[in-house]
C-alpha cells in the first residue's frame, strides 16, 4: 500500500488504541489468506482495510461502500493497481457486481448491523463467493437484549452470538468457525526511539502507522477477566478457513495502566468514608432540621469530591495534550536548528563563490589590461608573422637555429 497521504474516515476522532485495534485486527486476520486471491471488501469505508488486503498480496481487491464520499476518499488515498472501488448498498451487491468474476475471499466487518435486509445482504455474498471461497463476517456485541434498540443510532439491529449464528448459517451454511474479539493486556519490549512509543498526531490516522512484532506469546486470561459471549467486543464467523489467532496491541505507560485502578480504589474509599459518616450522622440523635442539614452537607461534599475527580481527569488529559504539543514544539525547534545550520552552510558557500567570482573578475581585468598593453600588441604582431605563408617558415627555422646555438654556448 504505497501511498503518500494516509487518511482515515474519522480523522476528527481522537486516537484511541482500543478503537484502532478493533479496526485493524480483523483485517490482519483476513490478510493471511489474500495471497493471489480475488478479494471483496464489503463496507470498505475510506479504504484503509482494502489497501491493507491489497498490500498483503491479493490479485484483485474490490472495495464496496454505500457512501459516495467514502468511495471518493478511498480512491484518492488508497488507490493501487490491484484495487477498485464501487459505490453500492450491501443488499445490492449481486446486481451491482454481476459482471465480476467470483471472489475467493469475501470480508464484511461491522456491516450486518447496518443493513436493512439481512437476508438479501447474505444472499449477495453467497452468490459472489466462488466455490470453496473464504467468507469472514463480524458484528459488534452490544450490551442490550436482542431486539432492543442499539445505543448507536446507525445500527438497525443488535445481535447476541445465538442470533448472529442463526442469521448467518441459515444462508452461508454451518461449516463455520466462531471467534470472539476482545481487548488485550500484557507487556512488550520496544527499542528506545521507536516510532511506536510516541504518536505523530492525536487523530485516528495514527492507526495506519502500525508495525509488526517478531515474537509474540499469548497467555490465558486471568480468572476474573475471562472473555465470553456477553463481555467481548465483537463476534466473527469464518467460513472456509481454519484461521490463526490475530492480535493488535500498543505500548502504554505504567502510570496509564495503574491510573484507572487507582481512581477506582479512591472512589471506593471515598464511598466507604461517606457511608461511615452517614451511619454516624444517623446514629446521633438530632432534630429533623439538623439531620437534614447534615445530609445536605454530606451530599455537597460528595458532589465536590466527584467534581474534583472530574477536574483532575480533565487536567490529566490537558497535561497529556500539553506534553504532546511541547514535544512537537521541541521537534520543530530541532528542525529549525537544522535549517539554521543548513542556512549557515549556504551562506558560507555563497561567500566562497563570491570570492571566486571576485578573483575571476580580477583575472579578467588583468587579462584585458594585458591585451591593451604595447607588449601584447607587439607579441600579437610577431605571432601573425609566424603564420604567414612566405615569412612563417624562415622565421621558425631561424628561431630553432638560434635556440640550438644558445644551448651550445650554454654547454661551453
Amino acid at each position: 500500500m504505497a501511498v503518500e497521504r494516509l487518511h482515515f474516515g474519522h480523522a476528527g476522532m481522537t486516537y484511541r488504541v482500543l478503537t484502532a485495534a478493533e479496526h485493524l485486527v480483523r483485517y490482519n486476520l483476513a490478510a493471511q489468506y489474500c495471497g493471489g486471491r480475488r478479494v471483496l471488501d464489503v463496507a470498505c469505508g475510506e479504504g484503509y482495510g482494502t489497501g491493507l488486503l491489497a498490500k498483503a498480496g491479493a490479485a484483485v481487491v474490490v472495495g464496496v461502500d454505500v457512501s459516495a464520499d467514502a468511495i471518493r476518499k478511498a480512491t484518492e488515498y488508497f488507490a493501487a493497481d490491484n484495487v477498485r472501488y464501487v459505490e453500492s448498498r450491501a443488499e445490492d451487491l449481486r446486481a451491482r457486481l454481476r459482471e465480476e468474476r467470483l471472489f475467493d475471499l469475501v470480508v464484511s466487518f461491522g456491516t450486518i448491523e447496518h443493513v436493512q435486509d439481512v437476508s438479501a445482504f447474505l444472499q449477495s455474498i453467497r452468490a459472489l463467493a466462488a466455490p470453496g471461497a473464504i467468507i469472514m463476517i463480524s458484528c459488534p456485541r452490544e450490551a442490550v437484549l436482542p431486539g432492543e434498540p442499539s445505543p448507536n443510532p446507525f445500527h438497525r439491529r443488535t445481535f447476541n452470538l445465538e442470533t448472529f449464528q442463526a442469521e448467518t448459517t441459515d444462508i452461508l451454511g454451518s461449516d463455520v468457525r466462531w471467534f470472539l474479539g476482545a481487548p488485550a493486556q500484557g507487556a512488550m519490549v520496544l527499542e528506545l526511539g521507536s516510532r511506536l512509543l510516541k504518536p505523530n498526531s492525536l487523530t485516528l490516522d495514527e492507526m495506519l502507522r502500525h508495525g509488526a512484532a517478531e515474537q509474540v506469546t499469548l497467555l490465558p486470561a486471568e480468572h476474573n477477566l475471562r472473555v465470553n459471549t456477553t463481555n467481548c467486543m465483537f463476534f466473527l464467523g469464518v467460513w472456509g478457513a481454519k484461521c490463526e489467532i490475530a492480535a493488535v496491541m500498543a505500548p502504554m505507560s505504567v502510570s496509564g495502566l495503574r491510573q484507572p485502578w487507582e481512581k477506582l480504589d479512591w472512589l471506593a474509599g471515598e464511598n466507604a468514608r461517606l457511608l461511615r459518616e452517614l451511619v454516624t450522622a444517623r446514629g446521633v440523635p438530632h432534630d429533623g432540621r439538623v439531620d437534614s442539614e447534615r445530609r445536605r452537607m454530606l451530599e455537597s461534599i460528595a458532589d465536590l469530591q466527584r467534581a474534583e475527580l472530574l477536574d483532575r481527569q480533565r487536567l490529566e488529559t490537558a497535561g497529556e495534550q500539553t506534553s504532546y504539543v511541547r514535544d512537537e514544539l521541541a521537534r520543530h525547534a530541532r528542525e529549525m536548528e537544522g535549517l539554521r545550520d543548513h542556512m549557515r552552510l549556504l551562506i558560507e558557500e555563497n561567500a566562497r563563490l563570491q570570492e571566486e567570482a571576485e578573483h575571476a573578475h580580477c583575472e579578467l581585468q588583468r587579462l584585458r589590461a594585458i591585451e591593451k598593453s604595447r607588449s601584447w600588441r607587439i607579441a600579437r604582431a610577431i605571432q601573425r608573422l609566424y603564420v604567414r605563408p612566405l615569412l612563417g617558415f624562415p622565421l621558425r627555422t631561424a628561431r630553432h637555429a638560434l635556440g640550438k646555438l644558445r644551448r651550445m654556448f650554454n654547454r661551453l
